[in-house]
């Protein structure tokens, strides 16, 4: 799973803990599939740049007493957040939900996943979806680790710190 795929899974699985209709965009759009408001997750920017010199953060050691090294990466993700609101709920449906989309994002994230702003914009009738649309975005830093012992050649596997275990 990709850095970006990582991400959003996990701020998918954080608002629906918190009981909101939440999708990752499939690239086109699914409004007119939802009966009930939703929350479309996407990313709108990424940048990527390494946690330490060349990635690398030092040495820990395993349960089984051997070395293991630690990589890091930091990327910097702006998301998309598309509150759809059905025309019985209003532009009030979108409101409701990012404000519990953004409490959701107040309480509870991994320790690798760390908040900063977040805005929203009008709330505008879409014809096409039958739906009201408000759009917001969230800023947020994102922290990756990936371990390499003596056989590891090249590290590719970066986890979201806080998010799975070793």
């Amino acid at each position: 799973m990709s850095a970006i795929e990582q991400v959003c899974a996990v701020l998918i699985e954080r608002f629906a803990a918190q009981g909101i209709h939440a999708a990752a965009a499939g690239g086109v759009s699914h409004a007119p599939l939802y009966s009930q408001s939703v929350l479309v997750v996407d990313v709108q920017q990424a940048a990527g740049e390494s946690a330490g010199f060349l990635d690398y953060l030092g040495e820990r050691v395993d349960e089984t007493g051997a070395s293991v090294e630690l990589y890091g990466r930091r990327m910097e993700i702006v998301f998309s957040l598309l509150a759809y609101a059905t025309a019985q709920e209003g532009t009030a449906g979108c409101t409701a939900l990012l404000e519990k989309a953004e409490q959701a994002l107040l309480r509870g994230l991994p320790s690798g996943l760390k908040l900063g702003e977040v805005r929203w914009g009008e709330c505008v009738w879409r014809e096409a979806e039958e739906m009201f649309l408000r759009r917001g975005e969230a800023h947020a830093t994102a922290f990756f680790i990936a371990e390499a012992n003596d056989d590891a050649a090249v590290v590719t596997d970066f986890k979201l710190r806080g998010v799975l275990t070793w």
